[in-house]
């Protein structure tokens, strides 16, 4: 071989090489975009539901996998991240002794920014200590509703009905109070800001015994209250649809629903009640 020649050949393996290299820098970042992409998709497309609540919505006494929220989780699937912000002995209410507006899982489940809220609070405030003043409940009900809902991540927010308690028991959180004040103020005020129930009360009814200090549920209670609530969020089209192939599809119709809601006339504070229908099991404990 020449000189000339061995030159231009090197001058092509060389040119080949460069072409190598520069194709393997654009092909490995795709590479690691291809295997990273999926990922990132799915924990951004993840629909956060907030759980806020007291004792009963943290899980006393049973551990925290037998809560209602990890068991709702559960339900639910891996399209879901459900977190527990339940706090002991917290009240609805401002003047209570233990404002959940005061206590750190609020601050937590405001920082989560939700695109799902099932508030259940209500039973603490039927303590006499705590039930000072019955007229703040609803309002304070109303502006926890709003609080979440004017959240950036403009949440769907849900209100639970309060589960049974023991008519046993006659001392600090009673059967007759929470039936006939705390749960139809609470009705009234999702009929009045158009906020979905969660029925917590009638699939309890007839299971006292799943109740052993006649307010907390055991293990099997908790998981009644979770399929409760999935059932609550089936029925209000706020679920994904389970085959569906695109996530982010739940996340327009999730706004769509937000304009459609926000662009109705809301009733006035004062105004007549427009609760939504119960079933006989509920409109029984009132």
């Amino acid at each position: 071989m020449t000189r000339t020649s061995r030159a231009q050949s090197g001058k092509r393996n060389w040119t080949v090489l460069r072409h190598a290299v520069a194709l393997q820098m654009v092909a490995i970042p795709l590479a690691i975009a291809r295997c990273a992409w999926p990922a990132c998709a799915a924990a951004a497309d993840k629909v956060r539901v907030a759980c806020v609540g007291d004792s009963i919505t943290f899980g006393h006494p049973v551990p925290q996998d037998k809560a209602y929220p990890a068991i709702l989780g559960t339900l639910l699937g891996d399209r879901y991240e459900v977190r527990n912000f339940g706090q002991n002995s917290a009240t609805l209410s401002r003047i209570g002794n233990v404002p959940y507006w005061k206590t750190a899982p609020f601050t937590a489940a405001t920082e989560y920014q939700p695109n799902i809220v099932i508030i259940a609070l209500g039973a603490n405030d039927s303590k006499v200590e705590a039930w000072m003043n019955p007229d703040q409940f609803q309002p304070d009900l109303k502006a926890l509703i709003q609080h979440f809902r004017d959240l950036p991540s403009r949440p769907a927010v849900f209100v639970g009905i309060p589960i049974p308690v023991s008519p046993e028991r006659t001392r600090g959180i009673t059967a007759p109070k929470v039936r006939d004040q705390v749960t139809p103020m609470i009705v009234r005020v999702a009929g009045e800001t158009h906020a979905p129930l969660v029925d917590f009360y009638t699939p309890l009814a007839d299971h006292l015994d799943l109740l052993p200090d006649g307010i907390h549920p055991n293990a099997a209670g908790y998981r009644i209250m979770a399929e409760a609530a999935r059932s609550a969020l089936a029925k209000s089209g706020t679920l994904k649809e389970s085959g569906s192939s695109n996530d982010g599809e739940y996340f327009r119709s999730h706004r769509r629903r937000r304009w459609l809601h926000r662009s109705q006339p809301r009733a006035p504070l004062g105004g007549e009640p427009t609760s939504p229908p119960l079933t006989a099991r509920t409109q029984e404990c009132f």
